[in-house]
């Protein structure tokens, strides 16, 4: 069998992923994960104890401008490829609950694009939700309606309804939360203000 050059890519950014990906026991003793959420969307990023609104490194931002019943859409990541990016992620999948979340709708980095390309091939514990472009190409309904842009310029498919950039992906349980929880490193604006 042999095995094109953008397989073996994605083979590499999977393992990378994989080994690369950080969990809550591993985070250094002094930092920690806050959180801010509302209705209109949400961030989370590592802290230190001492400052909880200092971040010390990684954040991610939601926002829900797709419409009330739609995903909410990452805005903006930082620092995010430290091992501690993916657990950030799951985080904000945790948070929009039963909404879901969505990557940009305009650009995706190589480094996020793998982090979606893993939910939707590696994750069996994350539901995928296939969201059509205004056009309806792929349904007669507009509720699933979003723009398309970083699926339709993903060059690692043919069609952009391939992408794991095309799909809503939703986390039914708090389990990365409630292991922070257990481990006193999760904090909410109410804690901290």
């Amino acid at each position: 069998m042999r095995i094109t050059e953008s397989q073996l890519r994605q083979l590499i950014r999977k393992s990378l992923l994989t080994e690369a990906a950080k969990r809550p026991e591993d985070l250094p003793s002094d930092v920690g994960v806050f959180a801010s959420i509302s209705p209109s969307g949400g961030s989370v990023q590592y802290v230190r104890p001492q400052n909880k609104v200092s971040p010390v490194g990684g954040k991610i931002f939601w926002r829900s401008n797709l419409g009330a019943n739609k995903p909410y859409v990452i805005q903006q990541t930082y620092d995010t490829t430290s091992g501690y990016g993916p657990m950030l992620y799951d985080i904000a999948l945790e948070l929009c609950g039963a909404r879901g979340l969505m990557p940009d709708r305009d650009e995706v980095s190589a480094e996020a694009r793998s982090v979606w390309n893993y939910y939707m091939n590696s994750r069996p514990d994350v539901r995928k939700v296939q969201m059509d472009n205004p056009s309806n190409e792929l349904t007669p309904v507009t509720d699933d309606n979003v723009e398309q842009s970083s699926a339709e310029q993903d060059g690692a498919v043919k069609k952009w309804m391939d992408s794991p950039l095309s799909k809503a992906y939703i986390k039914d349980n708090t389990s990365t939360i409630d292991r922070l929880k257990a481990l006193g490193k999760w904090y909410t604006y109410d804690e901290v203000y």
